[in-house]
């Protein structure tokens, strides 16, 4: 070989390999920092479909870690990923600690919901689980929703549940 790294043939040499390369330095695999960027995302539109967006976010958190520990590329897709699907699941804690107890009354008087409007109708009673509802720190919530009180918004809501029940019978028989 000459001075140039051409050889005798005419044809250029590679340099020699570097002996301390093991191969296997990472790169390649930007499709974990892609997908946890898209599941990042999706999760975060779905936020409000409570619950169902972690299904989303656990797996962009975990595809972005493995990008960074890994040392794949897509690096800054990868954080971008674990940054928002994090913002998703703080959005989503922070809504059930504030709705959760909502829904957990909202279901109580579904699941029982004729026994709740039968003692409704009759005496005008309502569950003990929703009484702190009557209190008057609500009656601005009832007023902005169009309400005059909790009573008149439980009236529309035994009302809308009772069509319901009624056209669920009907297309049952």
């Amino acid at each position: 070989m000459n001075y140039s790294g051409e050889n005798q043939s005419g044809f250029y040499e590679a340099p020699p390999a570097d002996p301390n390369y093991s191969g296997n330095q990472g790169g390649g695999h930007t499709g974990f920092a892609i997908a946890s960027l898209i599941l990042g995302i999706l999760s975060l539109i779905l936020c409000c479909c409570m619950g169902f967006n972690f299904i989303l976010a656990v797996p962009a958190l975990i595809l972005g870690i493995v990008t960074l520990v890994k040392h794949y590329n897509g690096k800054g897709i990868a954080i971008a990923g674990i940054i928002i699907s994090s913002i998703a699941m703080i959005i989503t804690g922070m809504m059930l600690a504030f709705y959760g107890p909502i829904f957990s009354d909202v279901f109580k008087v579904a699941n029982d919901f004729e026994n709740v409007r039968d003692t409704y109708e009759e005496t005008g009673e309502i569950p003990e689980y929703l009484e702190k509802y009557t209190d008057e720190k609500y009656d601005e919530v009832w007023k902005k929703e169009g309400y005059d009180d909790f009573y008149d918004f439980f009236d529309y809501v035994i009302e809308e549940m009772d069509k319901s029940y009624s056209e669920a019978e009907n297309n049952a028989d």
